[in-house]
C-alpha cells in the first residue's frame, strides 16, 4: 500500500508542476497567428504588430507588420491585367521593374530572391516573395538592417513556410 501512495503522491506532485509550468509559460501557440488579406493568409509570429495604422497605404503595400528591427509588407497587384502571365515571369518582372539584379529561387508555392540596399546611409537586407493566388499576384517583401538578417532569418523562413496562396 504504501507504494501506492507514494507513486499517487508523485503523480499528484508532478501534475502540480506541469500546471504551474504551463501558468508560467502560457500555452499559447509559438507561430502566432493566421492573418488573411484578400486572397492569402498569413502565419504570424504572437509579436508581430499591425503597423500599417501609422502610415498611408494609398497606392501602397496592403498590409505591414513589424517587430523590432525587421519589417514585413504585402502588395497584392490584380492578375487581370496580367492574363497569361506564369509566375515566373510576374516575379522576373518584379526584378526588372525594380532594377534589381536577383535569381529568384522556387520556395514553397512561390519564389524568393534576396538584394541588399543603401538607405540614409544604412545598408538593409531584403527578402522578396512572390506568390500566386487565385485572383492576384502578390509581392511579399521582409526587411531589416544587414546586421540583424542573421538573428530575423529563422523569422522569415517560418512566416514564409506559412503563407497560404487561396
Amino acid at each position: 500500500m504504501q507504494k501506492s501512495g507514494c507513486a499517487g503522491y508523485l503523480c499528484l506532485v508532478l501534475a502540480a508542476c506541469l500546471l504551474v509550468g504551463l501558468l508560467l509559460t502560457g500555452c499559447s501557440d509559438p507561430v502566432g497567428r493566421a492573418e488573411t488579406h484578400k486572397d492569402l493568409t498569413l502565419i504570424l509570429p504572437a509579436d508581430f504588430l499591425d503597423i500599417s495604422g501609422s502610415m498611408s497605404l494609398a497606392n501602397g503595400p496592403d498590409f505591414v507588420y513589424g517587430r523590432h528591427s525587421l519589417v514585413f509588407q504585402g502588395l497584392a497587384e490584380s492578375k487581370e491585367s496580367l492574363k497569361e502571365m506564369t509566375l515566373r515571369e510576374y516575379t522576373d518582372q518584379v526584378i526588372s521593374a525594380n532594377k534589381k539584379t536577383a535569381t529568384p529561387k522556387a520556395s514553397g508555392a512561390g519564389f524568393v530572391f534576396t538584394y541588399e540596399a543603401d538607405v540614409d546611409d544604412t545598408v538593409y537586407s531584403y527578402t522578396v516573395a512572390t506568390y500566386e493566388a487565385q485572383e492576384n499576384f502578390w509581392i511579399l517583401q521582409f526587411f531589416c538592417p544587414k546586421d540583424t538578417l542573421a538573428e530575423n532569418q529563422p523569422e522569415i523562413d517560418i512566416i514564409l513556410e506559412g503563407i497560404q496562396p487561396k
